[in-house]
């Protein structure tokens, strides 16, 4: 019997186990016994777990900003209103039962060092990609007068997406998403005031 295996189910799993276990602790082995497929398979669609990393983190991206597209074009949103859903929707992200699970490009930023910086870049490129949308957002309720905040956006987008990933550790070690609500009821409230 010749069974296909299709190389998106197999980077979506991994993406998964990555997420919940991180990098150094998925081992190829983790990611074929997921996929119920065996390691020539794996082979066949991957050159090794960096590259099968690397492809897992362009697909991940990829998804994200699909996400921040259709808000960015969703013309019935304010800029404020368009803040808010992206932190909702990161949020329901968590809340799903996924509180276990980090952010893939999080989970692969840990174990990154100087030695072995192969996945620094790249999630620096997508880190500063999705708050490029933050910036836009930023700067569009400032021009409405809806952030009185005159900090400059670019540094405001830093500052809030900094504390974001904190407060993803923090509900880590908490073990339940209030860090999440916190965070988001706090940054809007000073965004806002």
């Amino acid at each position: 019997m010749n069974v296909r295996h299709d190389r998106n189910d197999i980077l979506i799993k991994g993406i998964s186990l990555i997420r919940e276990r991180g990098y150094a602790n998925t081992g190829i082995q983790d990611i074929l016994k997921a996929c119920d497929i065996p390691k020539g398979s794996f082979y066949n669609f991957f050159a090794s777990k960096e590259a099968f990393a690397l492809e897992a983190m362009e697909l991940y991206s990829k998804l994200i900003i699909q996400f921040l597209e259709e808000v960015d074009n969703n013309e019935g949103l304010t800029a404020e209103d368009k803040i808010r859903t992206f932190f909702l929707k990161a949020n329901s992200l968590y809340k799903s039962g996924q509180s276990d699970k980090n952010c893939l490009l999080l989970a692969l930023a840990t174990e990154v060092t100087k030695e072995d910086n192969v996945f620094s870049e790249p999630i620096s490129t997508n880190f500063s990609t999705y708050k490029d949308y933050l910036v836009k957002w930023i700067t569009q309720a400032q021009a409405d007068n809806k952030i009185k905040n005159k900090f400059n956006a670019k540094e405001l987008a830093n500052i809030i997406y900094d504390g974001y990933h904190g407060a993803i550790l923090r509900m880590k070690y908490q073990l339940n998403t209030k860090a999440l609500d916190d965070f988001m009821d706090y940054t809007l409230r000073i965004l806002y005031q």
